[in-house]
C-alpha cells in the first residue's frame, strides 16, 4: 500500500467510516447481474455493526434529505482541492452518501476530516451500510445515475450518465487510524477493490 502525502494546498480524502468492510465495489459485474443496474460507488459495513459516517476532508454540505425508502438519509458534500493519487491531479469532487440511519449535518455546513456527518446501523433492515460515490461533475452535484428518479426529491436520475463518476478506490486513502478491507465472502468485490493508498504516517 502506498503512503501518500498531498502537495501543498491540496487534501487527501479518507474513507467514510473508520473500521469497515467493503461489500460491493465500483461497477462490479456480479452486482449488476444481481440488481440489474451498475454500482457507481462502494458499499461499506462497519466492523462493529454501528458506526459514525465521517467527512472525508474539508468540504461544504450542498444538500441533505431523508427518503422513506432504501436510500435513507442522504448527504451531498463538495470537496475542493482534492489530490487524486492515481492521476496526480488536484480537482474538485462531489461525494454522495446514501443509506444513513441518522444525519448530523445540514445544508451549507462546513465539515472537517473525520467529522461525523451521520451514522449507519448494522442491525437495521435497510440502513446498515454506507454507499459513497465520487463525482467530478461539480456543475450538477445532484445528478446521479445510481438512483431511481422517484426515490428522491434531492437527486436527479436524468440526464446523469455517470461518465464523470470516479472509482473511489483510486481516490480515497486510509486515514491514520482507519482499517478498511474487502469482505472475504462477498461476491460483489474483487481484488482491485482493496484500498491502495494511505495517508503518510
Amino acid at each position: 500500500m502506498l503512503q501518500i502525502e498531498p502537495p501543498d494546498g491540496a487534501q487527501l480524502l479518507i474513507f467514510p467510516i473508520d473500521d469497515g468492510v467493503i461489500i460491493a465495489g465500483y461497477r462490479n459485474p456480479t452486482y449488476f447481474d444481481k440488481n440489474g443496474y451498475p454500482h457507481y460507488g462502494i458499499d461499506l459495513v462497519a466492523v462493529s455493526g454501528r458506526a459514525e459516517v465521517i467527512a472525508s476532508g474539508i468540504g461544504i454540505v450542498l444538500g441533505t434529505e431523508f427518503c422513506n425508502n432504501s436510500l435513507g438519509n442522504i448527504a451531498v458534500i463538495r470537496y475542493d482541492d482534492v489530490f487524486v493519487p492515481q492521476s496526480g491531479e488536484i480537482i474538485s469532487l462531489i461525494a454522495r452518501y446514501y443509506h444513513m440511519d441518522s444525519i448530523m449535518v445540514d445544508k451549507d455546513d462546513l465539515v472537517a476530516p473525520g467529522q461525523a456527518i451521520g451514522s449507519i446501523d448494522g442491525s437495521h433492515e435497510q440502513y446498515h451500510h454506507i454507499h459513497m460515490e465520487l463525482d467530478a461533475d461539480v456543475q450538477f452535484p445532484f445528478h446521479t445515475p445510481q438512483v431511481a428518479q422517484s426515490s428522491s426529491n434531492l437527486l436527479n436520475r436524468f440526464p446523469a450518465n455517470g461518465d464523470k463518476i470516479l472509482e473511489p478506490i483510486y481516490v480515497l486513502a486510509l486515514g491514520r487510524e482507519q482499517w478498511i478491507y474487502v469482505h472475504p465472502d462477498s461476491d460483489c468485490v474483487m481484488e482491485k477493490d482493496n484500498p491502495r493508498y494511505a495517508q503518510k504516517r
